[in-house]
């Protein structure tokens, strides 16, 4: 089957193609051709130049990008429905000043997202498989077999032998190495999987099982960060800064670290990079200095445990190893002290406990055993006493709640139980009143949400539910208002993001929902201005990263995304 280039007029002959049962979901989109992409049989295809069912600009790329338009009758083939469908003349769609290619083949959809996000100026010519041989300016390929990363917003090329297809990626599963992308003449979503290597080895090969399509190369354009869908692939940590300015740090594509900043009093989010591909595993912890410097302790390649600063007013992030190989396996926990000392609490080998203290200005890491093996089950949650005392929480064995409590100077650790087993199924959140009590939150038993307290000076642990059977399906986040209300937000029942907050001096817990079904995958971020204003953050369904904020006093949540 012959077919025309995106960039001329003029028509080469085609031949109609019946429509096939496409078994996979497919996301590309070419630029000259259009590939014989069958739509289902049982499915009516929509009408030409309409939008594609969840093929919005706000459904897929996290909402960042363009609408997937239908081909009518003739989806699937190198003809224009404009032409065969509308009695149209074969003319080519222009967007942000550039001609993006006859209306609608795949990569026309590329040219249009390309156009849109700025990234190409002028047409980017070529059909499926042929786009890899005129690169526009600021963009790279990997052929497969040699791939060693990919991001939502990259294009995906097959090739079958004669025109090819071309796609968008639009997730990247980060257990498994999948992608996800998006087409256009084609079934909406098709996955490819990684049929050998790894991406972090550089030798990843993908594999489609669709006719004689082959995965043929990805290709990246420089300033595509993967935002959007597919940007967020941990659970993100948050802090405030004096100015307002709200940083959050998360876990990017390809085990690389990410923070984001938001200048107080705007909706712009803007990018730092961490660290790159390969360096972090897990939710990071994040403090701030008083002299401004980001402090970030993340889990490294190869169960290590790594800090990374960043002085105030830089781009510039600089790397200390706190303990090497087979030393952490869980998220780490952080605080800061008065002194400018930091300690750092993570799981360590064998289900024992480990903390980390470090000197101000020094780059040496002090170990020091909580408790040994086969006693933490979890992340920890950490809080320090204005006596200097440290308390960390975790889950300890057969789903019991421990808490051990450091005094000043000393490294003893005296351990007490909150809750005996068959009671803790997540990692503990912590804070602490101005009274000495102290509060835990912990998902309990058939996914119900519990709060524990304890008040100053004794070993008595007094508990109240939160939410009850069915309600919890995370850890949570926690925060204390300065009233002394004590505000709790984590997963709920089918993914939605639910909030509860708890009047001082009551036992009543008044549920709001954050975002409904679909909107939560994981344990979200919290914390307060002091405003009273509250700021949520938590990954969505497409691995994209949502800001949600309530202004003191309301029910409402306003979401932002972030990227």
């Amino acid at each position: 089957m012959a077919f025309r280039s995106s960039v001329f007029s003029v028509k080469s002959t085609t031949i109609r193609i019946s429509r096939l049962s496409l078994a996979a979901y497919l996301v590309i989109a070419p630029v000259f051709l259009a590939v014989v992409m069958p739509v289902a049989p049982a499915r009516a295809t929509p009408t030409c130049g309409a939008t594609m069912p969840s093929g919005g600009a706000s459904d897929w790329l996290g909402g960042n990008a363009v609408d997937v338009y239908s081909n009518g009758t003739d989806q699937g083939t190198g003809n224009d429905c404009v032409v065969d469908d509308l009695g149209q003349a074969d003319t080519q769609n222009t967007d942000n000043g550039v001609t993006t290619g006859y209306e609608w083949q795949c990569v026309e959809l590329v040219n249009r997202l390309y156009a849109a996000k700025g990234w190409i100026s002028s047409h980017w010519f070529g059909s499926g498989n042929t786009l890899k041989d005129h690169l526009p300016a600021n963009t790279s390929r990997q052929l497969n077999g040699a791939i060693s990363s990919v991001v939502p917003g990259d294009v995906i090329t097959l090739d079958d032998g004669r025109s090819g297809h071309a796609a968008i990626v639009n997730y990247v599963d980060p257990s498994t190495g999948a992608i996800s992308f998006i087409s256009q003449n084609a079934q909406l979503t098709t996955i490819v999987a990684l049929s050998s290597g790894s991406l972090a080895t550089g030798n990843a090969s993908y594999a489609i099982v669709w006719g004689s399509y082959i995965v043929q190369s990805i290709i990246h354009f420089s300033n595509n960060t993967g935002g959007g869908t597919g940007g967020a692939f941990s659970d993100p940590a948050e802090i405030q800064r004096p100015s307002g300015e709200t940083d959050v740090v998360v876990g990017g594509a390809n085990n690389s670290l990410n923070m984001y900043w938001n200048p107080a009093g705007t909706s712009t989010w803007n990018l730092i990079s961490v660290t790159g591909s390969g360096n972090a595993f897990g939710k990071p912890a994040v403090l701030q200095r008083s002299s401004g410097e980001t402090d970030v302790i993340v889990q490294g390649a190869n169960n290590s445990l790594q800090y990374y600063w960043n002085p105030s007013g830089t781009n510039t992030w600089n790397q200390i190893q706190i303990a090497g190989n087979g030393s952490a396996y869980s998220n780490p926990v952080a605080i800061q002290r008065s002194n400018g000392e930091i300690d750092v609490v993570v799981q360590g080998p064998s289900n024992s406990l480990q903390y980390y203290w470090n000197s101000a200005g020094t780059s040496v890491w002090n170990p020091m055993q909580i408790v040994g093996n086969n006693n933490a089950y979890s992340a920890p949650a950490i809080l320090q006493r204005p006596s200097g005392e440290t308390d960390v929480i975790v889950q300890g064995p057969n789903n019991s709640a421990q808490y051990y409590w450091n005094p000043v100077g000393t490294s003893s650790w005296n351990p007490v139980q909150i809750v005996g087993a068959g009671n803790a199924y997540s990692a503990p959140a912590t804070t602490q009143r101005s009274s000495g009590e102290t509060d835990v939150v912990i998902q309990g038993a058939n996914n119900s949400m519990q709060y524990y307290w304890n008040s100053a000076g004794i070993s008595v642990w007094n508990l109240i539910q939160v939410a009850g059977n069915g309600s919890a399906y995370s850890a949570p986040e926690i925060v204390q208002r300065s009233s002394g209300e004590t505000d709790a937000v984590f997963q709920g029942a089918n993914n939605d993001l639910m909030y509860y907050w708890n009047p001082v001096g009551t036992s009543s817990w008044n549920p709001v929902g954050i975002a409904g079904n679909g909107s939560a995958f994981g344990i979200p971020a919290m914390l307060q201005r002091s405003n009273g204003e509250t700021d949520v953050v938590s990954q969505d369904a497409n691995n994209s990263l949502i800001y949600y904020w309530n202004s003191a006093g309301t029910s409402s949540w306003n979401p932002i995304q972030i990227y």
